[in-house]
Formats: structure tokens, sequence, C-alpha cells
């Protein structure tokens, strides 16, 4: 579902309110003057129940304020800009300048979930934001939000044009010569679309991105977008995650040979290529299509699940290094083998308000990091538990060395389930992935 199926230029508003509640009251009042059937008093007391819930600043300046109503059937945005910034939590300083409202149909959670995933991933594009903070009409409001994907251009005074087109030139004739191979394109940000027009349109080829907006017209039956969360990794691991991905994604078979062109030297851009035997390096990644029974693994939770962990990994908490499980799957295998250290944190609450791809729980998951645990979380998202003791199996566990019960717990629980667990440690922020008892994946930050 695109933005603009579900804004229009009467709900793109340009702010004056003195509280947030005027301002709340005021974008709901532009959804209830287009759909009359709602009651505007009802629909503001769905959104400050929740807002007493949990916090739905989601970034400095970002408010993702948002509720799920009987009386819809499609989801419905209001989008308002307060150039001075409102007061958005009574415990701390911090105001919200950008307020998205998302109102979705009660019968349907997970499309609303995946909306309000949606709209996160879009605010995070440096351009897109910096438009819509420096929008000063309604009409540039909503053209700011519902544009094509911005592209971010910086300057590198060493980077010429001809080191990424040739390299990529080269990589579409090095693919020709090989049997079953494919070109695998790791996009930096900087990546000229009109580049890609240098490969044949019969020749395999993958683009890999943390954002992949701008791409929607590459897609085609010999070219695919594949969404990576690249936080804070060096490039030869961003490199093999998303051959990882592309494989649980099934864009990969494991007997492809894989042209990878991606940036990792002094030149900025795209300046390396490598050549990659998928079954021979990547013998234990997982494919997610139907190997958990009953619940699959829906690869944007997987996806969402990898960027929060590189996020922790590469950041700590509060400036300290965190340590934690994420186990993904077979939620009722996992219980099986799992009981509490703490009181649950997540329990109680409805399931659409306690999914992992809420982008308002980001910080809520972040903070309860830090505790002794696991996550427990199913295929479609919804966060079981946290502080889990997952029961472990060390005897059958075959570790490297230096790894410790947190790994031996990662691993056991998928040696006996069909989840997939991911580990940060704590010691070096090194993310590890593990399915089927084996390490599938270990992921080094920048500088570890």
């Amino acid at each position: 579902m695109l933005v603009e199926d579900v804004l229009t230029p009467e709900r793109s508003l340009v702010l004056r309110s003195r509280s947030k509640r005027a301002a709340l009251r005021v974008l709901v009042s532009a959804v209830c003057r287009q759909l009359p059937a709602l009651s505007a008093d009802e629909v503001l007391e769905r959104i400050e129940a929740r807002e007493r819930e949990i916090s739905t600043l989601i970034a400095p300046g970002i408010a993702l304020p948002h509720a799920r109503l009987p009386e819809l059937q499609e989801p419905v945005l209001a989008v308002g800009l307060h150039t001075r910034g409102l007061p958005w939590q009574s415990v701390s300083p911090e105001r919200a300048n950008l307020i998205v409202l998302v109102l979705g149909a009660e019968r349907d959670p997970g499309q609303h979930i995946h909306l309000l995933a949606e709209i996160a991933r879009l605010l995070e594009n440096e351009a897109r934001l910096k438009a819509l903070l420096a929008a000063r009409t309604p009409r540039a409001l909503y053209e700011a939000f519902c544009e094509p994907e911005p592209v971010v251009r910086k300057e590198r005074v060493t980077r010429k044009d001809r080191v990424p087109r040739g390299l990529l030139a080269h990589a579409a004739e090095l693919a020709k010569d090989i049997a079953r191979s494919c070109v695998l394109v790791h996009d930096d940000g900087d990546l000229n679309p009109e580049w890609l027009k240098v490969f044949p349109e019969d020749l395999p080829l993958v683009l890999s991105a943390r954002d992949t907006g701008k791409y929607r017209e590459f897609v085609s039956p010999f070219r695919t977008l594949l969404q990576v969360p690249s936080k804070g990794l060096i490039p030869k691991y961003r490199v093999e995650l998303a051959i990882m991905l592309a494989i649980s994604q099934g864009l990969l078979e494991r007997d492809r040979i894989v042209v990878n062109v991606y940036g990792a030297g002094g030149l900025g851009g795209l300046d390396t290529l490598s050549v990659v035997d998928v079954g021979k390096t990547f013998a234990n990644a997982p494919y997610l299509g139907n190997e958990v029974s009953g619940e699959d693994i829906d690869y944007q939770v997987l996806s969402h699940v990898l960027n929060i962990a590189l996020s922790l990994a590469d950041e700590g908490r509060e400036g300290k290094p965190v340590g934690t499980i994420f186990v993904l799957g077979d939620s009722d295998g996992v219980a099986q083998r799992s009981s509490q250290i703490v009181i649950n944190p997540f329990k109680g609450y409805a399931e659409d308000e306690r999914n992992v791809l809420d982008p308002s729980l980001e910080e809520t998951i972040k903070e309860f990091a830090a505790i002794d645990g696991a996550f427990l979380i199913r295929g479609d998202g919804v966060i079981v538990a946290a502080g889990a003791c997952l029961h472990t199996d060390p005897q059958n566990a075959s570790l490297a060395s230096g790894l410790g019960t947190r790994h031996v717990a990662a691993m056991s629980i998928t040696a006996h389930t069909k989840a997939l667990s991911i580990v940060i440690s704590q010691s070096t922020g090194a993310v590890r992935i593990f399915k089927n008892g084996k390490e599938v994946l270990v992921l080094e930050k920048s500088g570890s």
C-alpha cells in the first residue's frame, strides 16, 4: 500500500496549535470532515488512550500517533507540520515537528502494522524528511510525502562516474561468461539508476539497498529489489547479509554464482567486485518459505529485527554495550523450551500493540534489551515475551572459542525448534544468526 493511496491534500496541514491535544484534534477533524461516519471525539479518545500507553515519538521531531477503528475498511492518513515543534512527552523536553496520524481498520491489524512500518521507512530518507520539514504550505507538505523516493546526492570530490559505470559493465560481461550466474549490486546511497542500463534485460540482477523506493520502476522478471538493513556494518558483511537474505526469500538458488558490485575502497561509491559461490559459502543459509510450520517468518519481520539488532550493536544503549537474543518463529516449540527470568513486560497487551514492526515500539525494545534473557517473537512480528530464559543443550553446541552462554542458548534453541535466532555480543558488538543449530552468518560492525 502506497502513502498516496491513503493521504489526500486536504489532510495535509500546516499546524499552528499550541498543544499536542489541540494538534491531534485538528488532524482528527480533517479526517472526519472527509469521513463523516467517524466521531471526532471518539477517534481522539482512542488516539490519546494509545498515547497514554506508550509515546509515539519515533525519532527526534517525528511523531506517529495511531489507532484502529471498527468503522474503517481501509487505512486513513493525515499529516501535520508544526515549524516550532510541540512538546510531546510530559517527562521529556522532546518536541514533535512532523505529526503523521494513522487510522487503521480494526478488522485488519496486519495491514495497519505494515503501514506504520512503511511510513517509518519512508521517513528514514534524509532528502524526504528535509523536504517535509521545509514545507510551508499544505500542498508542499503533501507533495513531499507522496513524491517518488528522493535521492540524497553527496559531494565526493574523488569520485568519478566512470569508475562505478565501468565496474558495472565489467560485472555484466563477467556474469555472461559464467554459467548459472547473477549480479548483485549493493547500493551505497549514490547509485545512479541510469548506470544499470549496462545490464542486458535477460541477465538475472538483484539490487540490494537500505531504501529501495527510488528503484520501483527497476523491477522486471529478471530484476529484483532487496531491502537490506546495514547500519554500522563493514562492506564485506553487508554483502554477506544481502546474499543470505536473498536466499531466505528464494531470490537466489544455492547453485548460483554471484557477481557482487559494492563500495569498499577509498574511491567512494561502487569500487569493488567479488565472485561468490552461493552453495559453498552459504550452505547453512535458511530458506524461510515454508520452514516454520504454521507461522512462516515474514521477511519484513526478519529485516526489521536485524535492523534493531544492528542498531543496538552499533550504538549500544545510553553509551553502554548491549548483548541480547532475538528468537523468531516457531513460538509453540520455543515456548516449550523457555521460561521467564523476569515478569514478561509484553504480557497482557493486544497483539497489534506489541508487534515488532510498530515503529513506536523500537525504543521500548532497545530499553528491554538491557535486561537478562531473550526476546521471543512470532513469525508475524508479535512479541511473545522479553526476559525469557532459553533451556540449552550445551553438550551438543559447537561454538568458536570466546563465545559464552548467550550464544550457546541461541544456537541450542534453533537446534531443537524451527526458530531462527539473532544474537548481539556484548563484548564485541558482533551480530550472529543461527538456524538449525548452526551459525549461519557473523556480522561485525565497522571498527570492531
